[in-house]
């Protein structure tokens, strides 16, 4: 009897020691939402005698991701989401290395972080004081339909808006009396939890004035060639101005750092610029005056003309690759590559090409994969290059 005795009160005892060990998930709490990139904080509450050492486990349905396999059973662990995580629902489980004690947390969510990216002003931008600054910007991503907006400059903020609607455009006038500046514009939503910040760009005094003459809007210039810049100048100003080229708002090169303010400069296009619509910009070299031309077009030395962007080719068959060449190359030999739209080189053709040939037959093999393509003709020994529209491939 007394044997008896002594083997209930052992269970009893026993089952309290294992019923007093627990484990209780705080954070991650439910329905939370934590983005790619960010670091989580995992936290829980140990009660009763347990191991030292905790694994972590984040379950989504029946997959299950290692977040650590030990650790100090201490009441925390920083995870840090990698970027690339895959988005969905998830929970976590804190369980001790020995497999006695364990719990789940609550579902909470992955997500992709989301963005604000300012379009406009755009990188080495010039804006002139007392005129309209068109601020744009593109949101990504679930956030709040309200925004902030403020200007930056060294040991310097200026509020523009304390609070407008997060749709993509806000008008400001640049006040007449704003320092002349390097700044850049940051956009909050808000509750503070996502911003955007823009390129740097420079606000100018604007009273003395810079015309450009040429290009003056709608020329087609040639890769390779050279075209005089000219420019009218009005009042004094400093003695030499350095030009740039712009693709939209963005400065894409610099054609001369400093050139006498003399209202020409000569300009050999590099063969490599890529053929589009580009502008010149005219600024003084202390950054007091400048202006813009209106946009004009840049041609490559070296054009696809087929595929376009209508083509479509059929798997088996042979099909004609042609190209114009401006007749200011060497006659040098090319490279044909196609890739599809990731980037990935599905096919290289090694054949001797001459520039002057102006086709290539191409076959297109049995087994490709219908998708999207594109071309690129490379100069070998030559930076200069260029790509096809985007064609199809049945």
């Amino acid at each position: 009897m007394k044997k008896t005795f002594f083997v209930v009160i052992i269970l009893i005892v026993g089952l309290n020691l294992i019923y007093s060990q627990a484990i209780r998930i705080d954070w991650p709490a439910w329905g939370r939402k934590f983005y790619k990139g960010d670091l989580l904080r995992i936290r829980w509450v140990k009660s009763g005698d347990m191991n030292d050492l905790v694994k972590i486990r984040l379950f989504k349905g029946t997959e299950k991701t290692r977040v650590v396999d030990s650790t100090d059973n201490d009441g925390s662990f920083d995870w840090q989401i990698p970027s690339d995580f895959p988005s969905g629902t998830y929970y976590v489980r804190v369980k001790t290395v020995d497999n006695q004690v364990y719990d789940d947390s609550d579902y909470f969510s992955i997500e992709e972080k989301p963005t604000i990216t300012i379009t406009s002003p755009g990188s080495g931008s010039i804006w002139t004081r007392g005129t309209t600054l068109r601020i744009e910007w593109i949101k990504k991503g679930e956030m709040r339909d309200k925004v902030s907006i403020n200007l930056h400059a060294p040991l310097m903020r200026i509020n523009i808006t304390e609070r407008t609607d997060n749709d993509g455009f806000y008008k400001w006038d640049i006040p007449p009396d704003l320092r002349a500046d390097e700044y850049y514009i940051k956009i909050k939503t808000s509750d503070n939890q996502i911003y955007g910040k823009s390129p740097e760009f420079r606000i100018v005094s604007g009273r003395k004035r810079i015309i450009i003459k040429n290009p003056n809007g709608g020329e087609k210039w040639y890769a390779g060639k050279k075209y005089k810049i000219k420019w009218n100048k009005y009042e004094e100003m400093a003695d030499n101005v350095k030009i740039c080229l712009l693709r939209g708002n963005t400065e894409v090169k610099t054609i001369t750092n400093s050139t006498p303010n003399n209202g020409v400069y000569i300009w050999r296009i590099p063969a490599t610029i890529k053929s589009g619509t580009y502008k010149v910009r005219i600024l003084t070299v202390d950054s007091i005056v400048f202006n813009e031309s209106k946009h004009f077009t840049i041609i490559s030395p070296l054009v696809i003309t087929n595929p376009n962007g209508r083509t479509v080719w059929k798997r088996g068959r042979k099909y004609e690759i042609r190209w114009k060449q401006w007749k200011i190359l060497p006659d040098s030999i090319l490279q044909i590559t196609l890739y599809d739209l990731f980037g990935r080189k599905i096919l290289t053709i090694n054949k001797v090409i001459p520039v002057r040939k102006g086709s290539f037959k191409l076959t297109i093999p049995r087994n490709m994969k219908r998708g999207r393509y594109i071309i690129e003709i490379d100069i070998m020994g030559s930076p200069i290059s260029t790509k096809s529209q985007v064609f199809e491939i049945k």
